[in-house]
């Protein structure tokens, strides 16, 4: 990829990845388990929880790991800045 077209690449890759995680939790109906499985995955990964938005807009091929809870803490009708589990 270019180097001008390496942010629209990884737009439109974040954008699938927001389809995929909507599809895993309808069919799942599991947001707890979408939750943990991401909870998981930072820890072993050490994921950057809050990246820059320019990072994310140039660099990241998926959503930070935050939104991606946001989003599960939002279908299953919880306030993720209410919530206590963000560790």
């Amino acid at each position: 990829a270019s180097f001008f077209g390496s942010p629209v690449e990884s737009m439109l890759s974040r954008h699938f990845e927001r389809d995929a995680d909507a599809f895993s939790l309808e069919l799942t109906e599991s947001p707890e388990a979408f939750i943990q499985n991401f909870k998981t995955m930072a820890i072993e990964n050490r994921a950057n929880l809050l990246p820059h938005p320019v990072a994310v807009f140039w660099r990241y091929s998926h959503p930070p790991i935050l939104e991606r809870i946001e989003t599960a803490d939002r279908l299953r009708g919880k306030d993720p800045a209410q919530s206590p589990s963000r560790d």
